[in-house]
C-alpha cells in the first residue's frame, strides 16, 4: 500500500473538546493565533507558515510548555545529576491557560500519528518523541503544502503520552476559546505539579 493511501487511513475526522493550551499572558487577549515560531512543526522561518498546539489536559500542556527536557536526570561515575525541580515563579505568573473547543459545526481532518500511526505510515518516531525537532518539521511543513484539505495532527506527548493536537494556521477558524485562566490562579496546579513532581519558586 502506497504512502497516499496509508495516510488516507489515518486521517481522523474530529472536534476539539475542552482542549488545554498554556499561553503568555501577553497574548490572552487571542489566545488562539497562529504566529510563527520554532517548535515541533513549526521552524519559524515562514511568516506565511504557523501552527496552534493544543493538548487534552493541563498535565500535558505543562509539560509540554515549561518542562520539556530541561529537567533531565543525568548518570555519571559520581551518581545522580539533576537540576532542581522548580520552576521559576515568573514562568508560572507570566502564562495562562486556555481552554478550546470547535467552532459551530466545525470538524477537522487531522493525521492521526497516536499508537501505530508512525509505524503503520513509515515514520521515523523522531516526529512525535525526539528533542530534535528537524523531521516533525520537514513532514508538517510536506503535509501542509501537499494535502490542503488536512488540519494538522494527532500525536502522544513524549512526556505524559497524553494527546497533543497541531491544528495549522489556515484552519484555526474551525476553533473557539472558551475560557482564559492565569496559570498561578488554576484550581488545577498543585495537582498538576504534584503529578510530574515540581515545585514553583518563590516570588521575586
Amino acid at each position: 500500500m502506497a504512502f497516499e493511501d496509508r495516510l488516507q487511513d489515518r486521517l481522523k475526522q474530529r472536534t476539539l473538546a475542552n482542549e488545554i493550551r498554556i499561553v503568555r499572558t501577553a497574548y490572552s487577549a487571542t489566545p488562539l493565533q497562529s504566529v510563527p515560531y520554532e517548535s515541533r512543526y513549526c521552524d519559524g522561518k515562514d511568516p506565511k507558515y504557523a501552527v496552534t498546539y493544543f493538548a487534552d489536559s493541563l498535565t500535558t500542556a505543562f509539560a509540554e510548555v515549561l518542562v520539556r527536557g530541561r529537567y533531565s536526570v543525568r548518570f555519571g561515575s559520581g551518581g545522580v545529576y539533576e537540576r532542581t525541580r522548580s520552576i521559576r515563579f515568573t514562568e508560572i505568573n507570566s502564562r495562562s491557560v486556555v481552554v478550546a473547543n470547535s467552532s459551530a459545526h466545525a470538524r477537522m481532518t487531522l493525521v492521526d500519528l497516536t499508537g501505530p500511526g508512525l509505524a503503520y505510515l513509515g515514520l521515523h518516531t523522531d516526529l512525535s518523541r525526539a528533542g530534535s525537532h528537524t523531521r516533525g518539521r520537514r513532514f508538517s511543513r510536506f503535509i501542509y503544502e501537499n494535502y490542503s484539505d488536512v488540519d494538522g495532527f494527532i500525536w502522544e506527548s513524549r512526556h505524559t503520552i497524553g494527546e497533543c493536537i497541531c491544528i495549522f494556521d489556515r484552519a484555526i477558524h474551525k476553533a473557539e476559546s472558551s475560557s482564559v485562566t492565569p496559570l498561578l490562579k488554576h484550581p488545577d496546579l498543585p495537582s498538576v505539579l504534584s503529578t510530574l513532581s515540581f515545585s514553583i519558586s518563590a516570588p521575586p
